[in-house]
C-alpha cells in the first residue's frame, strides 16, 4: 500500500516552494531580528509614555514647593531608564522588576487619590491627574506583560 504524494499530509502543497535548511535558518534569523527590533520600538514607546506621564503630573500640580515631585520624577526616570535598557539588552529580570515597580506606583497613586478625596484638600484636577498617570502605568504594565515582541526580546530560550 503506497501513499500518493497528494494524500500525504506532510508532503508540501502543490506549487509550494520548498526551502532548504540553510534558507530556512536564514528566514528564521530574519524574523527573529525583526521581532527584536519591534520589541525595542515598544521599549522606546514605553519610555516616552512614562516620561509623558511625568510631564502631565508636573504640569498639573499646583505651583509651590515642587521639590518632592522633582526628586520623585528624577528617581523614576533613572530607574525606569536603567530597567528599560536592561530589557533592551535582553535581561528578563529587568522586565519583572519594572513590572513590580509599576505596580507599586499604581498602589501609591491609588492611595494618593483616596487621601485627596477623603481630605478634599487637593484641587479638583489633581485626582484626575493621578487617574491619568495610573492609566498610563496600567497601559505600560499591559505592554510589558502581554506584548509578544517584548516577551521574545527577553526570552533567551527562543534564540
Amino acid at each position: 500500500m503506497s501513499i500518493e504524494p497528494e494524500s500525504d499530509p506532510l508532503a508540501p502543497a502543490r506549487g509550494a516552494q520548498v526551502l532548504d535548511p540553510e534558507e530556512r535558518r536564514h528566514s528564521r534569523r530574519r524574523r527573529r531580528r525583526a521581532s527584536v527590533a519591534r520589541g525595542r520600538w515598544w521599549i522606546l514607546g514605553i519610555f516616552l509614555a512614562l516620561r509623558g506621564a511625568d510631564a502631565v503630573m508636573l504640569l498639573g500640580t499646583p505651583t509651590g514647593n515642587r521639590t518632592p515631585l522633582y526628586v520623585a520624577m528624577f528617581n523614576t526616570a533613572i530607574w525606569t531608564t536603567v530597567l528599560l535598557i536592561g530589557i533592551a539588552r535582553r535581561l528578563s529580570w529587568a522586565r519583572f522588576i519594572l513590572c513590580a515597580l509599576l505596580i507599586l506606583g499604581l498602589i501609591a497613586n491609588l492611595v494618593s487619590i483616596a487621601s485627596l478625596i477623603q481630605d478634599k484638600s487637593g484641587e479638583a484636577g489633581t485626582s484626575g491627574l493621578f487617574a491619568i498617570v495610573s492609566a498610563v502605568y496600567l497601559a505600560v504594565l499591559g505592554c510589558l506583560i502581554y506584548s509578544p515582541s517584548i516577551q521574545r526580546l527577553t526570552d533567551r530560550a527562543r534564540d
